[in-house]
């Protein structure tokens, strides 16, 4: 048996405006939880849409706290959390098939998990692209599935107009979804026009609704990154780092801002110890091939382009590293193989890493041209 008591207060008066307590078997939790929504919906006068009203989503209370591990989990950003959410999300919709919020969440998390591994990336974007369809399939008004779907299409399908339509749908269903406004942005920095500013205004917005998602905040200092501005990005990967210890991420986008920043030892620390938290991820990898390449350490950035041309798992880890370096044609050549195999990093192409050593390259410039980017 459990009881709930809710209360709605006028912050302003501190006045009472309503209060009520609800005595149900546990079972019924659900129930109670969407007798609540409408309720203080009634009082607000205001009305929601079905999916604000059924707060779990599911009438399934084991596969909810499956989904709950999983949001959980996600937050963390470390290599073993982001898949360990994934798995716990894939048993919750085994436990309930219309559990449409969770498939929401499995789609959108799987679209992240092509930074955690080698898997390649079209694979990922292809299998959360039908779990995002599959969740609108369910529920047309879920702003995740959106979300997910929005950047399938965008890392997946290289579908600009396709994803702007679902990143705007994603935020007009929730005007308060942080993440919306924080690959929003992403697709301002790297798609078709870039943006900047664009990019900026939409990632100052997600962190003013969610201060403290490690995911937002490093998206906020990879803008900051892409526009040169590497004070400002080595405040929020700093943020980031101290919100959340064991993301490798917050560790390898502040050392490379740290080296930009002329922080050589102290960024290429940080590389470092990202790339001990998740050694097998090659993307990871570059990002100390890089560093090391651009401060001059050629011989040890050329054993770890040795390494990753040997595997040739992740084109734009080979690609990055050997932009370091300063070896043009093979930065090229690796870029356009990642363009052929549909690497989702290839949108990278414009950052500061790539530009500053290959623009008015005929080999680069042709190849923005061809994946209808402007330089």
């Amino acid at each position: 048996q459990a009881r709930i008591t809710a209360q709605l207060i006028d912050v302003a008066s501190q006045a009472h405006l309503w209060s009520e307590s609800y005595d149900r078997p546990f079972e019924s939790i659900f129930t109670i939880q969407s007798e609540i929504a409408n309720r203080v919906a009634s009082n607000l006068e205001i009305n929601l849409l079905d999916e604000q009203i059924n707060v779990a989503g599911t009438d399934n209370p084991e596969a909810h706290i499956l989904y709950l591990k999983a949001l959980h989990l996600f937050n963390q950003q470390s290599r073993n959390s982001v898949i360990s959410a994934i798995e716990l999300l894939e048993d919750a919709v085994e436990l309930d098939r219309g559990y449409a919020t969770a498939y929401a969440a499995l789609a959108d998390f799987s679209n992240v998990l092509t930074w955690f591994s080698n898997i390649p990336a079209h694979v990922i974007h292809k299998k959360a692209k039908r779990y995002a369809e599959q969740a609108l399939q369910l529920n047309p008004n879920l702003s995740q599935a959106h979300l997910a779907l929005a950047q399938a299409k965008m890392w997946g399908d290289f579908d600009w107009d396709g994803a702007e339509i679902s990143f705007k749908r994603a935020i007009e269903l929730n005007p308060s979804f942080a993440r919306a406004y924080q690959y929003y942005g992403h697709f301002f920095l790297l798609a078709v026009r870039r943006d900047d500013d664009a990019a900026l205004a939409a990632l100052k917005r997600a962190v003013e609704l969610d201060p403290l998602s490690g995911e937002v905040l490093e998206s906020r200092g990879w803008v900051h990154y892409h526009r040169r501005e590497y004070d400002q990005a080595i405040r929020f990967f700093e943020e980031m780092r101290d919100l959340h210890p064991d993301a490798p991420y917050a560790y390898g986008g502040l050392g490379q801002s740290q080296v930009r920043a002329g922080l050589q030892e102290e960024g290429l620390a940080n590389i470092r110890r990202a790339v001990e938290m998740a050694p097998d991820v090659e993307f990871l990898l570059s990002f100390l091939g890089w560093a090391l390449g651009y401060v001059g350490r050629h011989d040890e950035a050329h054993e770890i382009l040795e390494k990753l041309e040997a595997s040739g798992q992740s084109p734009m880890a080979a690609a990055w590293t050997a932009a370091g370096m300063g070896a043009k044609k093979k930065a090229t050549d690796w870029l356009k193989r990642a363009w052929k195999e549909r690497d989702s990093a290839v949108l990278f192409i414009r950052t500061p890493d790539f530009s500053d050593v290959l623009s008015g390259e005929p080999g680069y410039e042709q190849l923005l041209r061809e994946m209808r980017l402007e330089s």
